[in-house]
């Protein structure tokens, strides 16, 4: 008998919701019975991956990202706001949990949805916060104050493998957690190439414009084979080209794949989600942190110290040098499994 199991994954750009599409997959093969919860782009997206499923609305935190402030700091600003959000948040699950008979809830960073009547997992890389250059002495009492909030829940799931190979710092903690592997909706396939560059745009506003007014004139002006994805779920999904560029507004997951798979370097921001992407298909890559978001700062160094993906401040942005640069770096290669995933499962009873 499958369980009534809630997916809630946070609506802050859509690497939150794309790897809650495996845990999807995979409760639904087992048998279990599936509902989400979310708000904004991630129900959206994950209503298209998934139309026949049950869908309730949870309210937004309402992340901003500001032209001038970073983000970081912007985020610590509204604590008090986000706060709030997180305890609407929670009253609004606990009516879905009781009015749905959900028997457990899998929260990806939704860090409201815990509850005292059905198990709660919260899903997250990020349980250490990693601070900005002149911040570090923060860093003990947010990271004190961001365990509190990660405690509420019975189980903690970390996407990556044991040995911290995606997300070396973030995932450095105090807290019991259990690493499920790398979370990806992709699977690797051999396809022929068809572009030499494929711009994957994704998060909050106003970065991701702000990045796509930078990046497309230039990929227009490379003039080789390109894929422009703009990651706008909203827009109608048609295509359109501009001299050597293809334009989609966005993409479902099997296209998104394929285009991914037919191109030689990948240019996109270095946001958890994507990275564990483009490492399940052994892509090269130019990453392009959002701006004052420590995290994606953070991994797009790593990778670049580890020589194996290219990247590139977002004002510094060369695209013909970014590429032809990208060339001298490994790319991502790791091996998928879901073996980890499924012994979670199986300790969960799912």
């Amino acid at each position: 008998m499958g369980k009534r199991v809630l997916i809630a994954p946070l609506n802050w750009g859509l690497g939150h919701a794309t790897r809650c599409i495996p845990i999807i997959r995979l409760l639904m093969e087992r048998g279990h019975h599936v509902s989400v919860a979310s708000d904004g782009d991630s129900l959206d997206l994950l209503k298209k991956e998934f139309p026949n499923l049950t869908f309730f609305n949870l309210p937004s935190y309402n992340i901003q990202y500001s032209r001038n402030i970073p983000a970081w700091l912007f985020t610590l600003w509204r604590t008090r706001a986000f706060l709030k959000s997180i305890a609407r948040e929670h009253r609004a699950a606990e009516e879905v949990i009781r009015g749905n008979n959900i028997e457990l809830v899998i929260a990806d960073n939704r860090y409201g949805c815990w509850s005292d009547t059905v198990k709660t997992i919260f899903i997250s890389h990020q349980l250490n916060l990693v601070m900005p250059p002149g911040t570090k002495w923060m860093g003990g009492a947010i990271n004190f104050f961001h365990r509190r909030l990660i405690r509420r829940f019975n189980a903690i799931w970390v996407p990556d493998m044991p040995n911290h190979v995606m997300s070396g710092e973030l995932t450095q903690t105090t807290l019991s957690a259990e690493f499920i592997g790398l979370l990806s909706r992709f699977e690797r396939r051999d396809e022929p190439k068809r572009y030499q560059l494929a711009v994957v745009l994704s998060g909050p506003e106003p970065q991701r414009t702000l990045l796509e007014k930078n990046l497309l004139p230039q990929a227009m002006m490379l003039n080789v084979p390109t894929v422009f994805v703009r990651g706008m779920v909203n827009e109608k999904m048609g295509e359109s080209e501009i001299e050597n560029v293809k334009i989609y507004n966005y993409l479902k997951s099997d296209e998104l794949q394929q285009v991914i798979s037919q191109s030689e370097v990948i240019v996109s921001r270095s946001g958890y989600s994507t990275l564990m992407d483009l490492a399940v298909l052994k892509k090269k890559a130019v990453l392009i942190p959002t701006p004052g978001q420590p995290e994606q700062e953070y991994l797009a160094a790593k990778f670049m110290n580890e020589r194996v993906a290219y990247a590139v401040d977002q004002e510094r942005l060369d695209l013909e040098d970014a590429v032809e640069l990208s060339s001298e770096y490994t790319g991502f290669d790791y091996v998928q499994s879901d073996e980890l995933l499924v012994k979670a499962f199986e300790k969960q009873g799912l």
